[in-house]
């Protein structure tokens, strides 16, 4: 059974990026040839501090990449297309800890009108987008392929981006090529391998 959540943890990261790119948007509501409407490099850092695994772990991470806004067919919402690299590090008080890598290519291939105003996108993402590392660099678990996914977005019926919703629990599965183990993991079994990559 695939984890649906930790689909959507390789756009969580998007949250972070929407305080500093306005213009980084799900979906906006024009009518518009198919075509590039924006592209923009952005790069940032970040520090946080959460509990993953029972452990209390601080985060620093980088993020860059490039995005594009593409324009749909008609008076569908714009797509979406990411090149990204995400690094983060966690440690702990002692200086155990561990990396996570994340790099590929998120685009939105198709937008539908699912009824109302509620619209399915279609999407692939694609690269080595989930890799688990040790402190010194050695993987011990890695994501790597395509991963194609639908999901509903809800655009509120006006063409304001931010109030847009995404429903999570319409997320599926639609395609796998190469392996994508944290996508169906148990926590238990990520937990393991964070163990894992904590003790070397």
């Amino acid at each position: 059974m695939i984890n649906t959540r930790r689909l959507t943890r390789g756009r969580a990261w998007v949250a972070v990026l929407a305080t500093t790119l306005a213009a980084i948007v799900w979906s906006a509501t024009i009518a518009a040839e198919a075509r590039v409407l924006d592209r923009q490099r952005y790069s940032g850092t970040f520090e946080v501090d959460e509990m993953n695994c029972g452990r209390h772990q601080h985060i620093e991470g980088t993020f860059r990449g490039v995005t594009m806004l593409k324009a749909s067919q008609g008076d569908l919402p714009l797509r979406l297309f990411d090149n990204y690299d995400i690094h983060e590090v966690f440690t702990e008080d002692d200086g155990d800890g561990y990396i996570i890598d994340q790099s590929g290519l998120y685009s939105d291939v198709r937008v539908r009108h699912a009824g109302g105003t509620l619209y399915r996108y279609t999407a692939i993402n694609v690269g080595q987008v989930f890799t688990i590392r040790t402190l010194d660099g050695k993987a011990v678990q890695r994501d790597r392929g395509l991963l194609e996914i639908t999901f509903l977005m809800d655009t509120q019926g006006d063409s304001d981006p931010t109030n847009d919703v995404f429903l999570e629990d319409s997320l599926r599965l639609v395609r796998e090529a190469g392996k994508h183990p944290y996508a169906t993991q148990t926590d238990a079994e990520y937990c393991a391998v964070i163990e894992q990559a904590i003790q070397g």
